[in-house]
């Protein structure tokens, strides 16, 4: 009767223990998925893989890499805005991510709403340079003689759709002046084209044209940021050389799925933001002509995402920009 009885308070308890809710494990108890929509080595892409690097060591987790380029990084996109809502997808985006909206006439996803903002990482900031032998002295003179003469000097940028094509018409639009786009394959291309004189312009990230600056093969009108660059302090800003309201720059950000819990959100950033600001983190992107970039909260970069869409999108349906 005894044992009976035993094994009845046994099989009570083991149903109890089955009944009740399993104790959620703390995040993360598992590897993380970055999603890069970039090729492997390509500049995003290494910036992408020193942010998981040291990321893990926060986390306490390994972040694994999956590229998937292509199609403006719209395929990556999609495979994170239908990944699970847990943390553990993450997508590195750039500055296609803001354009896809007005570039492609149908997505898979929606830009905003099936994204959920993480952290900024970094923004490349550029150089706008010519060859020595352009007549005007700084950007004030070169400025005005474009807009008495539209359509006078080409740019060369790293092709249709790219950061270096956009903000060459922005800086149009912003000016009132026109500019002729010769396309190349890499920003890199567009530099070589001015010094043989192919192109009058170009813009380019320190890192790639400086060296060039230096030594007298180019010659460069300013820095477009609100500082000078650390690695280049001796060449003003576009605002101290006369144009104060021009300020753009390409960002990354990490993002995840809209539906991503708030708490996860913010001990991502957290982590994230804590990479970012460590002096290993910013010497490895500098080296790459690339600024760190703190965030102030996961929230604060769903605004900023919406606020990139808005300031591109009326710009790409100017110049008519499409990809199908």
């Amino acid at each position: 009767m005894k044992t009976i009885k035993l094994f009845a308070a046994m099989f009570t308890a083991l149903v109890a223990c089955a009944g009740a809710p399993a104790q959620a494990q703390p995040f993360p108890n598992q590897p993380v998925k970055m999603i890069v929509g970039f090729s492997a080595g390509s500049i995003s892409d290494r910036i992408a893989r020193s942010l998981a690097e040291q990321l893990k060591d926060v986390l306490g987790q390994q972040v694994l890499i999956e590229n998937l380029p292509g199609a403006g990084s719209t395929l990556a996109a999609a495979r994170a805005a239908r990944a699970p809502a847990d943390g553990y997808t993450i997508y590195f985006a750039a500055m296609g991510h803001a354009l896809a909206p007005a570039v492609y006439s149908k997505l898979p996803y929606d830009t905003l709403a099936d994204f959920a903002g993480v952290a900024l990482v970094s923004n490349v900031r550029v150089l706008m340079v010519t060859h020595p032998k352009m007549k005007a002295k700084n950007l004030s003179e070169f400025l005005a003689d474009a807009k008495a003469n539209p359509g006078k000097y080409s740019y060369g940028s790293s092709g249709n759709g790219t950061f270096l094509h956009l903000i060459a018409e922005s800086l149009a639009q912003a000016t009132g002046t026109k500019f002729l786009h010769v396309p190349y394959r890499a920003g890199v291309d567009a530099m070589n084209g001015v010094i043989s004189e192919s192109v009058d312009l170009a813009f380019c990230t320190v890192s790639t044209c400086i060296e060039h600056v230096r030594t007298g093969r180019l010659k460069t009108y300013g820095y477009i940021g609100k500082e000078r660059s650390p690695s280049a302090p001796e060449v003003p800003t576009f605002a101290e050389a006369g144009l104060k309201d021009f300020d753009v720059a390409s960002y990354n950000y990490i993002l995840a799925p809209s539906a991503t819990p708030r708490p996860i959100l913010d001990q991502l950033h957290k982590a994230i933001n804590q990479v970012v600001m460590m002096p290993k983190f910013n010497e490895q992107l500098r080296r790459l002509g690339v600024e760190p970039t703190p965030s102030d909260s996961a929230a604060s970069v769903t605004e900023f995402v919406k606020a990139e869409v808005d300031r591109w999108t009326p710009l790409v349906k100017t110049i008519g920009l499409k990809a199908d």
